[in-house]
């Protein structure tokens, strides 16, 4: 999520990067959709996430209520795993599957001071609970997948 979110402030603010929109929240009045973008874009309601008082509850609830709705979601760090699990869920052939990379960076950028990075994690609390939810959950189907090959494989043997 810190990545992520260095990416989309980097593309956004191009010149100025992080650091700006950290120290000058003031600096753009729609960087809101920059914040938890992709808990927004799953359906997360921001406004009566702000207007609840028990805010954990209602982001457990979201979670839960995504978890149901998603059974499975792609993780971009774990790309080609990801479109591997893709394939065997929809019985596609690798024809389906096979891409280029293209506007891949060679040297990427880290974000690595302890401020700013706990300053993301603040900001981007939702979207860091997003994927630490489908993270676990892409593991589990991961070695449910990996049992259930192995066990295919020494049937065959």
């Amino acid at each position: 999520p810190a990545d992520t979110f260095e990416e989309s402030i980097k593309l956004f603010f191009k010149s100025h990067g992080h650091d700006k929109y950290l120290t000058d929240s003031w600096f753009c009045k729609n960087c809101g959709m920059l914040v938890n973008a992709n808990s927004v874009d799953m359906g997360f309601d921001l406004e009566n996430y702000v207007k609840t008082i028990n805010k954990e509850k209602y982001m457990s609830d979201f979670l839960e209520k995504a978890g149901q709705t998603w059974d499975l979601v792609l993780i971009t760090e774990y790309f080609d795993l990801s479109l591997v699990m893709l394939k065997r869920r929809f019985c596609l052939r690798f024809e389906d599957i096979l891409y280029l990379r293209s506007l891949e960076r060679i040297k990427k950028e880290r974000v690595e001071e302890p401020y700013t990075l706990a300053k993301i994690a603040e900001m981007q609390r939702l979207d860091i609970a997003l994927y630490d939810y489908f993270n676990a959950t892409f593991w589990r189907e991961v070695e449910k997948r990996r049992v259930s090959l192995r066990s295919w494989l020494s049937s065959r043997s």
